[in-house]
């Protein structure tokens, strides 16, 4: 008996920058397996840009989580209130013939109890069954991200195929040219290379000071220009560097959404980064990358393509998977020469010249 077509899916993968970006993919090979069915992605505020413009994605319901966990925290019950009825409305008003739960974190369980679904897909959680009719345990020798996501709806028996779609991340035109004006005080350089020098994790950040001078060197050695990026939290420390840095640099952390920032990468010939949610958003954006790897696996989380380039010194004790320790070996074991050859061979070229970009 062939398994009837689904009409709706649900994808949930809330948070966070990378992890959204990674998933995108599926949205894509479910399309083009069925392309009659809605699909809808369950996806938190803060990361809301990544899937918004996506051509595959009929429906998107957006999870105010830190507003919720904030009126729980002041005990504001009736705000509360109002905040689940606004969620639950948009998730109640289908039956879903596949919940895909990629996300994987007790955080879902609360969407979980306001859908309705034929058949619930998630990754294993210990002590987390409860209202499951699938559950995919993660195969060995561990693979790429995105592979696993892939592996996971085949495994629910959607018939997707053996192709893997690219990441994906839609900007305007106005985002483009918002982008295009702040980075008009570089337009007399030759190429600019984007820097995102910090990290959630202490761990995959590289030295501030050897970042200054590998800018430094590309701005005197290459007449090159240098943006600093980051999220508003890190806007002091990335305006620090960028002062230390001094002529060809700015520092723009904090001053794009998602978006510009996309925008923003497709105007630069590289993004040097640690393991990241800039990272993959440059590689959605066909903008190679350059990317220290230490605590994190490349192999599982790493940029994919022959324009992008990974450095990683591939320890006895890589990868650890430690956030919290600082300056690890296997960055500190990075050097600026390490990045600065490739740097030069990437964009230290006529061929990248910045009225191509």
């Amino acid at each position: 008996m062939t398994t009837p077509a689904p009409r709706s899916i649900l994808i949930i993968k809330t948070s966070s920058i990378g992890d959204v970006i990674l998933t995108t993919p599926v949205a894509e090979a479910l399309r083009q397996a069925y392309p009659q069915a809605q699909i809808t992605w369950l996806v938190e505020e803060a990361v809301e840009d990544i899937v918004a413009g996506n051509p595959y994605v009929d429906q998107i319901v957006v999870w105010n989580r830190r507003r919720m966990r904030m009126l729980r925290h002041n005990r504001q019950w009736k705000e509360l209130s109002e905040e689940y009825r606004r969620l639950q409305s948009p998730l109640r008003a289908r039956r879903y013939d596949y919940c895909l739960d990629l996300q994987g974190f007790d955080r879902t369980l609360l969407a979980h109890m306001l859908i309705r679904a034929r058949k619930r897909v998630f990754l294993p959680v210990p002590d987390r069954w409860h209202g499951y009719t699938h559950h995919i345990w993660r195969r060995k020798p561990l693979v790429h991200a995105v592979d696993y996501h892939l592996d996971v709806v085949r495994s629910a028996g959607l018939n997707i195929g053996s192709e893997v779609p690219p990441l994906r991340v839609a900007f305007s035109e106005q985002d483009a040219e918002h982008a295009r004006s702040l980075l008009a005080p570089l337009r007399t350089r030759r190429f600019i290379v984007a820097i995102n020098p910090l990290s959630t994790w202490a761990s995959k950040e590289w030295d501030g000071n050897r970042y200054v001078e590998l800018a430094r060197r590309v701005v005197t050695e290459l007449d090159g220009g240098v943006v600093l990026i980051g999220d508003p939290r890190n806007a002091e420390k990335c305006n620090t560097l960028a002062a230390q840095i001094g002529d060809g640099c700015l520092g723009l952390a904090g001053e794009t959404s998602l978006k510009q920032l996309a925008a923003l990468l497709t105007q630069c010939g590289c993004l040097i980064t640690s393991d990241s949610g800039p990272m993959h958003l440059s590689v959605a954006v066909d903008t190679p990358v350059i990317a220290l790897f230490g605590p994190t696996d490349p192999a599982n989380y790493g940029p994919r393509g022959l324009s992008h380039t990974v450095i990683y010194q591939n320890l006895e004790c890589s990868p650890c998977m430690n956030k919290h320790l600082p300056n690890p070996s296997c960055m500190s074991g990075i050097t600026v020469d390490d990045v600065f050859s490739r740097v030069r061979s990437l964009v230290g070229n006529p061929l990248i010249a910045l009225d191509s970009l």
